[in-house]
């Protein structure tokens, strides 16, 4: 009994929930001792299925630390429900005990860590009791730790999408409660996506001493489990013995007592055989010792953290319990600066780190690098680039769409529009003039200059006997050739024209 109760303070110093403990005990199969104040067994050691309500019992109870007290419970008349007398019981705050003894009895845990663990059950609570809450399974990373950067307030969680698999951190206490406008409301993809590649990169240096400690966790891990099961057998075959006992010691004339105990041993004897059998086979499902090559495996998986993080058996509870070991809060603000989102990193360990990202927008009004990408398309378009190499320019100094894509030529083209950027036709040059205001030539001013045909000018385009630019899809081309390379491309032209062939008149 007494090492099921110190099992289950260590999964939960490990787990960090009481719902953890209690998945975790139910997994393993293993019962959780009470003693029932109450029936016909009353006092007696009972062993039952491990519960929610039996395993906070454990977590709640001072006597565990070795403490004694009084009046931690007080009834609240206004509290009462009609037709329940019982009920209207609060709970008192540690100060407001009336006795409360430490040191009066030996502890499983001392009187600090029974109070880290009271205020860790507080902190599991949601949201509105001021708790972080407990790891859950939505995909929002910084659930229970996002702080809003503008009022203060712990942001809530809301899913968007046809699926629900867009988080989002919102800002809405004063809408909620008041009425009022909503502070702020941050898309989550982007800003998980940037936590996770700094935490672990934080990580990083420490990957081997990880992969060590998770090694030396789960040794500690198999044998704590080992142990479980060795006592369970310890506690059967004493039972068995002890009805065996009990049956030698009673007056053979005394039939009745003799059967009913004779029955009693031969059930604690099959208890006993049933729970051999169930310890050989955990033992040849689970590996009790590590050998040096799965010593070697753990290694080289634990080295790799982005490997594990991304592992398909890594659930987000664990990626968001993973964050919390080294992450305290993380403050956001995405109205600081126009088109990005500013964060601020507080660690576990105190230091603060601030970053900021641009974030995706609908309009280019809300989009950070908006006049930067202004200038440069207005540079590059002044300087005849045609809205194909403007995109290409544009993503390849890092800039990005409104949605955070690369920009495509339709982009640029719209922005023009939008910027009242002229292209070549708005500036007045129709589709049939011959040369441009800085005399190059279009398509149709090489075919009068030269004499050839359109045809024979994109050929020579795509070889590469004269050069020009696109100005863009269904515009027109701009083409600098001199006097002399006329001359020549009319003699190339005059030298590839051969006269028609005679037809041979038969006899």
């Amino acid at each position: 009994m007494q090492a099921r109760i110190r099992l289950v303070f260590d999964k939960f110093a490990e787990l960090g929930s009481a719902r953890a403990v209690r998945r975790y005990l139910s997994e393993k199969n293993l019962l959780v001792p009470t003693r029932p104040i109450r029936g016909p067994a009353r006092n007696d050691i009972e062993w039952s299925l491990p519960r929610s309500s039996n395993v906070r019992y454990i977590l709640h109870n001072p006597a565990y630390a070795g403490a004694y007290v009084y009046g931690r419970r007080k009834t609240d008349p206004t509290r009462r429900t009609p037709g329940r007398p019982g009920g209207g019981i609060i709970l008192l705050p540690i100060d407001e005990w009336e006795v409360c003894i430490q040191d009066h009895h030996p502890a499983y845990i001392s009187w600090e860590t029974y109070l880290a663990n009271q205020a860790r059950l507080k902190d599991n609570s949601n949201r509105f009791h001021g708790g972080q809450g407990v790891p859950r399974e939505g995909k929002a990373l910084l659930q229970g730790i996002a702080i809003c950067g503008r009022c203060g307030r712990q942001m809530s969680i809301g899913y968007t999408g046809p699926q629900g698999e867009y988080p989002t951190y919102k800002c809405d206490g004063d809408a909620q409660n008041f009425g009022g406008p909503s502070c702020q409301e941050v898309r989550g993809l982007r800003l998980d996506t940037e936590i996770e590649r700094l935490a672990l990169a934080a990580l990083e240096p420490d990957r081997i001493a990880l992969a060590l400690e998770a090694l030396n966790q789960l040794e500690l891990e198999m044998k704590a489990l080992n142990r479980q099961w060795e006592l369970r057998l310890e506690r059967a075959r004493y039972e068995a013995l002890r009805a065996q006992r009990q049956y030698d010691a009673v007056d053979p004339d005394n039939r009745l007592v003799a059967r009913t105990l004779e029955h009693q041993w031969e059930q604690a004897l099959r208890a006993v055989e049933q729970l051999e059998r169930e310890y050989v086979t955990w033992k040849l499902e689970n590996q009790s010792e590590i050998t040096p090559q799965n010593r070697q495996e753990i290694l080289a998986i634990g080295e790799d953290l982005p490997k594990v993080w991304n592992a398909e058996s890594t659930t987000n509870a664990d990626r968001k319990y993973l964050l919390r070991l080294i992450v305290k809060q993380v403050i956001v603000d995405q109205k600081r600066e126009q088109g990005k989102v500013w964060f601020q990193i507080n660690w576990q360990t105190g230091a603060c780190t601030q970053h900021i990202f641009t974030r995706t927008c609908i309009s280019y009004r809300e989009h950070g690098e908006a006049a930067r990408i202004e200038r440069r398309v207005r540079e590059l378009h002044a300087n005849g680039v045609n809205d194909r190499l403007i995109a290409e320019t544009l993503n390849a100094e890092g800039l990005r769409t409104t949605y955070g894509q690369p920009f495509k030529y339709q982009n640029v083209c719209d922005l023009r529009s939008t910027w009242g950027i002229q292209s070549a036709k708005e500036e007045g040059l129709e589709p049939n003039r011959l040369r441009w205001a800085d005399g190059s030539y279009t398509i149709s001013g090489v075919v009068e200059a030269v004499g050839v045909t359109k045809g024979t000018v994109h050929s020579w385009l795509k070889k590469g006997i004269i050069k020009g630019t696109h100005t863009g899809p269904y515009m027109l081309w701009k083409i600098a050739i001199t006097d002399e390379e006329i001359l020549s491309l009319r003699k190339r032209a005059r030298s590839h024209t051969h006269p028609p062939r005679e037809k041979k008149i038969g006899r």
